[in-house]
């Protein structure tokens, strides 16, 4: 039996990787893709011999030097079929993140015996219906992950991994590890995406991009709803920390889907409209909207339930998170069953590709501050060696303005951002304006009557300036679109003016009879000099506490 394994694996398996390399993205996918065919095969084993040997050394683990521990089996089935095996390295490294001690595996559907058929078909419809959680294997799966392997690791490195209804159970069990502070490393390939395949239905991707939209603005209308209900019986910051969505922004699984796989590749789409959400600035109800699915929202009401935060993680359906490395193959596949196959994901020519999704906003606060803080750095360096290894060298604002120029007509403005502190915080709003009203960042909408139609009924005081002459166009209304991310402690008396600037426009609006047209006219220009020095009608503020997070933020 190992031998016809061995030809098996010469034959299918991953038998090229002969040189040892964790490093290497595509050797650690390949080599735990492995290790779940590991766990097919070993209930193929367990099918044809009646029992599994201890010490049992297949190659698709026995390859890379991982060694069978235990394994799990499922006590619904006829036969006991085993869904879920521990996998242990031999020469571990501590510390190194790249190289696991133990891998859990969990194996996908298996229709061709009846011992796994039935069982498998129930795990599936429970998985549809989003009651995973009340599998029995599952139950016995993740106290298995907890209490005998992270409990018991002590701090070595424990990875997650599953194929299909495997990957959903991994997905599950990663979730509620996160939502611990035990950030699994995870690796999801195939894994299931419970939505309707409107590709099959609607062909028109504008038409298809609108339908998200509105369900996008039910559901964040729903959860609303069901969060005004929590919050009566919660405060504000503590139902957010216990917001089971947001307690997974920092864990990134692995997912990797097939674009011709229609049972993963709702993940391309689900990851993808985020993006273009934020793009056209509504990303703060594409937020709400990804947290939970539609039917579950209405299901739920206008309240929360006063169980605990574990019931309501329960709610979060189990195909959504916020963050993930999300891997695409789109090679060309001949049917259904080669895109939804685990071997594509050790074949070193799939055309693949990998993006990066980060739901936490301050997230992208930590690295661009971080970013600002290296040009401190960097001019420090300069200082004590009196030179920058391939710097360049900015003396003047024009110089720098050429630079970010070239920068956007390469890589287009929406992949350019710019940063700064205090004086730096200056040059790079001064630079913003300057391309705003070059037209980068690009403008969505590109009729121009459309447009002109838009700013007049953004802004009375625009339409005023044109009733009397003046240019629609002029320098302050041209920014109208841009939408800079402000960040400004009320201690600090360099910036904190900002924050009365926005609120005695907001105070203005609020007494009418014509007191907004006149601050709106009024925040275009200085009382000194006519040129323009305010950032625009609309942008991010962020009110920051002088002590830490956290922040208030307000959107003007």
């Amino acid at each position: 039996m190992v031998a016809s394994e061995w030809k098996i694996f010469s034959d299918s398996g991953p038998k090229d990787l002969t040189a040892v390399n964790w490093n290497d993205p595509q050797y650690r996918r390949s080599v735990v893709a492995s290790l779940v065919r590991g766990v097919y095969r070993l209930e193929n084993y367990r099918h044809q011999n009646g029992h599994v040997p201890q010490g049992l050394a297949l190659p698709w683990w026995d390859f890379f030097d991982f060694q069978l521990k235990e394994w799990l089996v499922d006590n619904d089935g006829i036969g006991k079929s085993i869904f879920c095996a521990k996998y242990e390295y031999k020469y571990p490294s501590p510390g190194d993140p790249n190289i696991p001690q133990y891998v859990i595996a969990f194996r996908g559907t298996i229709l061709k015996s009846k011992d796994t058929m039935f069982r498998d078909i129930k795990v599936n419809i429970q998985c549809f219906l989003n009651k995973l959680h009340k599998n029995s294997s599952f139950q016995n799966a993740i106290q298995y992950v907890k209490k005998n392997t992270v409990d018991l690791s002590r701090g070595a490195s424990v990875w997650l991994a599953g194929h299909s209804m495997g990957s959903a159970m991994a997905l599950l069990a990663g979730k509620k590890m996160a939502r611990m502070d035990h950030f699994l490393t995870t690796y999801l390939f195939n894994p299931p995406f419970f939505s309707v395949p409107m590709d099959k239905i609607i062909k028109t991707e504008k038409v298809k991009f609108w339908i998200h939209i509105t369900n996008s603005v039910l559901k964040a209308g729903a959860r609303k709803l069901a969060v005004i209900g929590r919050r009566h019986r919660q405060h504000d910051h503590e139902a957010q920390a216990h917001d089971p969505f947001d307690q997974l922004s920092n864990w990134f699984p692995h997912l990797f889907v097939n674009r011709d796989d229609h049972i993963c590749k709702g993940y391309i789409e689900y990851f993808e409209y985020r993006m273009k959400m934020e793009e056209i600035g509504i990303g703060k109800i594409e937020g709400h909207a990804t947290k939970q699915s539609l039917m579950k929202l209405l299901s739920k009401g206008s309240g929360y339930s006063d169980s605990k935060v574990e019931a309501e993680a329960e709610a979060v359906a189990l195909h959504l998170i916020p963050s993930a490395y999300l891997t695409i193959n789109r090679g060309q596949v001949p049917d259904f069953n080669a895109a939804h196959a685990l071997h594509q994901w050790w074949n070193p020519s799939h055309d693949s590709e990998t993006m990066l999704y980060q739901n936490d906003p301050q997230y992208r606060t930590s690295v661009v501050a971080s970013l600002v803080k290296g040009v401190y750095r960097l001019e420090n360096y300069r200082q004590q060696n009196c030179y920058v290894p391939q710097g360049l060298t900015l003396p003047c604002f024009k110089l720098a303005m050429d630079y970010v120029h070239n920068m956007v007509d390469i890589a287009g403005a929406g992949n350019v951002w710019l940063a700064g502190h205090s004086m730096g915080s200056a040059m790079a709003l001064l630079v913003g304006k300057k391309m705003a009203e070059m037209g980068s960042p690009l403008e969505l909408i590109k009729n121009e009557k459309v447009k002109r139609r838009i700013r007049i009924a953004k802004s009375e005081a625009g339409l005023s300036f044109a009733l009397k002459g003046g240019r629609l166009h002029d320098h302050f209304d041209r920014l109208s679109n841009w939408f800079p991310y402000l960040f400004v402690n009320p201690a600090d008396p360099i910036c904190s003016e900002y924050i009365g600037y926005f609120q005695n426009r907001n105070t203005m609006e609020e007494i009418g009879h014509g007191f907004g047209q006149i601050e709106r006219l009024a925040t275009m220009y200085s009382l000194k000099e006519s040129d323009v020095k305010c950032v625009g009608n609309e942008f991010w503020f962020r009110s920051i506490a002088s002590t830490s997070p956290p922040f208030s933020i307000s959107h003007y």
